[in-house]
């Protein structure tokens, strides 16, 4: 592996090729919101919610390479072995059921006040193995698994190193024609399934996408001054299903990319409706912070092309420690069970790649 202290490397869906960036000269800059990106370039990586400890970082690349996957198979790990790490992992999550069993029924106990709609709970899985592995490996191993999906690998000095595969796009265009959308409601793919296959979708999982879809609408109004939207439709994302709404936005003159940014982050795919009373929620109930677990990432450049993704299935990588992350929307009509299962299918992602 190759020394520098502050690196990313990306794939972007559907793409054979992924880029790494290098920043020796200086440090990444850290900002405070998404709105001080305004005037700048470069790689941004920025946490569910800014602070001192977590500001949103800019990698500013002197060196870019470009590089094919490599599509060799993995060699398949002991059967002995990895049977142990299961019952490892199973013990351990049935102390996390009791704590999600908490969280569950404190985050319903709000919802009976009305004064919120939806929440997302997030999960953090410790995973240990016996010896640390390449980062980088880890990173080519899921572009292999999810060819459809973004791949990251982020390693800065002063904020970790963080590998995700995420189907979700915050914001993605170039020359202020810009491309988003609402990402929520999910379900296990069938063995079957064939992309384009109609789904029933329960109604629980059509209003969580609905709060997301309205909220986008209703935040880019004020910016845009030419919105249109598609249907809402089945997605796949490595082995789950979503509801998908795409959203088709010009910018209007004298808007600045960032201001776009800074109000529609965090959106309710990852936070909650209205957005400040389930922040308010998430701060209290959860009992780890985020950092950057929902926050986003991306190229940005306002005057070329900017491809921005939010922050899922995603894991940081600490030695041989790994804390995988994954959430759930929990709304009046969630069952405890189904979503502990989901939030338990989203971990599989990570836990796959390891």
């Amino acid at each position: 592996m190759r020394s520098c202290n502050n690196y990313v490397c990306y794939r972007l869906p559907e793409q054979s090729d992924y880029f790494r960036l290098e920043q020796h000269k200086g440090e990444p800059v850290a900002l405070k919101s998404a709105k001080r990106l305004q005037g700048l370039r470069g790689f941004v990586f920025a946490p569910f919610q800014p602070s001192e400890e977590t500001p949103v970082w800019l990698l500013q690349a002197d060196r870019i390479e470009k590089s094919p996957v490599d599509q060799k198979d993995e060699a398949r790990a002991d059967d002995a072995r990895r049977e142990q790490k299961a019952q490892l992992r199973g013990e351990a999550c049935r102390t996390l059921r009791k704590d999600y069993h908490l969280l569950f029924n404190n985050c319903k106990a709000h919802m009976k006040t009305g004064h919120v709609q939806k929440v997302v709970l997030a999960r953090h899985v410790h995973e240990l193995h016996d010896k640390a592995q390449d980062p980088e490996e880890l990173f080519l191993r899921a572009c292999r698994m999810y060819p459809h999906q973004y791949i990251a690998l982020v390693c800065l000095q002063k904020a970790g190193t963080w590998l995700m595969a995420t189907p979700e796009v915050l914001i993605e265009g170039s020359g202020g024609i810009c491309h988003t959308m609402a990402l929520a409601g999910t379900e296990k793919m069938p063995d079957t399934y064939q992309d384009g296959q109609p789904i029933a979708w329960s109604g629980k999982n059509k209003k969580e996408q609905r709060y997301v879809a309205t909220y986008i609408c209703d935040t880019l109004r004020p910016f845009a001054k030419a919105l249109t939207h598609s249907q809402s439709h089945t997605t796949m994302a490595a082995q789950l299903l979503h509801l998908r709404t795409d959203f088709y936005f010009t910018l209007k003159e004298h808007v600045s990319l960032s201001e776009v940014i800074d109000a529609l982050h965090p959106t309710p795919a990852v936070c909650g409706m209205p957005k400040e009373a389930a922040r308010n929620i998430i701060s209290t109930l959860e009992k780890r912070q985020r950092r950057y677990y929902s926050g986003f990432c991306g190229p940005y450049d306002p005057l070329g092309e900017t491809r921005l993704y939010v922050i899922l299935r995603c894991m940081e990588i600490c030695g041989n420690e790994y804390i995988l992350h994954a959430g759930g929307g929990i709304v009046p009509e969630s069952q405890e069970d189904a979503e502990w299962k989901e939030t338990e299918m989203k971990l599989n992602t990570m836990r796959n790649v390891l």
